[in-house]
């Protein structure tokens, strides 16, 4: 499910949003020198909140974003993609739930 939506800016970051039924903020990425794995850093007002690695699809070469959201108040780090929207424009952060282990 797309969660949240993202636009490059003039100097290589991005500006853009999460949203889900219970919260909506704005977060901003920004690039991180050629030389660091991680490719973005991701920031809500001046706290980090995440980091975002590039990887390139092995069927049509496109680039996408592993994105690794975590808060202290979370119980674990949100694992997402980060998908350009070619029909759009801009970028979609996806994020697919793990399925639950099914009670006997």
């Amino acid at each position: 499910m797309i969660i949240g939506r993202f636009v490059a800016q003039e100097g290589g970051h991005f500006e853009g949003w999460i949203e889900t039924l219970t919260r909506r903020f704005d977060l901003m990425m920004e690039k991180q020198p050629n030389d660091s794995k991680v490719a973005f850093r991701l920031y809500k007002s001046m706290c980090e909140v995440g980091q975002a690695f590039e990887k390139q699809s092995n069927e049509t070469g496109d680039t996408f974003y592993s994105v690794r959201l975590d808060d202290p108040f979370m119980e674990k780090p949100l694992n997402c993609l980060l998908f350009l929207d070619k029909k759009n424009g801009g970028w979609n952060l996806v994020y697919n739930r793990e399925p639950r282990p099914r009670s006997k």
